[in-house]
């Protein structure tokens, strides 16, 4: 396969994800339970409960964790992204705008990848270099929905203000908005991939 085939192959993979979320748009409101379902429910279990019903359910709940982690990791991704933009001579605004972007972007994908790769180690039956790929497919499903949730952040939030509702509450609403959407597309992504997997597998045996 050509590397143009590749490329044409990875963005319509990500498209038909777009499409059924278009389609179904309950399916961030889903990725949101389960993403809560697995940290607060079958996360705690876990401990109890030495082996998973499933290989899907440890991947599932592992998928939740490593989101988690790097939600919190675009914490320091921003701060760092707008420290190193100032470093480098840019101005306050585009430190504020590019710079947190970028760094939330970078430390969220990279941690994401990382902790989902080292937090599935523990399953003999998912192989390092499928947790890799499938990691690697979640973060390029979520590339088109973080760009989105950066270009309308400030109309959003425009908006809100607008309407009556006081800043320090809009930015809080807004944040909280953004990080919902992002979190149901990315579960429902983490989800798909991981069930296709599993599937394959199923299907070669």
């Amino acid at each position: 396969m050509s590397f143009i085939e590749t490329i044409k192959e990875e963005f319509l993979e990500t498209l038909k994800l777009y499409l059924e979320i278009i389609k179904k748009p309950y399916l961030i409101l889903v990725g949101i339970f389960y993403v809560l379902k697995d940290l607060f429910y079958e996360f705690p279990k876990s401990f109890f409960v030495k082996k998973s019903a499933s290989l899907k359910v440890a991947l599932d709940r592992k998928a939740s964790q490593a989101l988690a982690i790097s939600e919190a990791a675009t914490i320091p991704g921003t701060f760092t992204g707008v420290a190193l933009f100032k470093s480098f001579g840019a101005d306050d605004y585009s430190a504020s705008v590019i710079g947190g972007a970028v760094g939330n972007y970078i430390f969220g994908a990279v941690s994401c990848w990382l902790s989902f790769i080292l937090l599935t180690r523990t399953e003999e039956e998912y192989h390092i270099g499928s947790a890799m790929v499938d990691a690697y497919k979640v973060i390029r499903d979520c590339f088109p929905a973080v760009l989105a949730l950066y270009v309308t952040d400030a109309p959003i939030l425009s908006l809100m203000i607008f309407l009556g509702i006081e800043r320090n509450i809009a930015v809080g609403l807004n944040l909280a908005l953004g990080l919902a959407v992002f979190t149901g597309i990315a579960k429902h992504s983490a989800s798909s991939r991981i069930n296709i997997k599993e599937q394959k597998k199923i299907i070669d045996k």
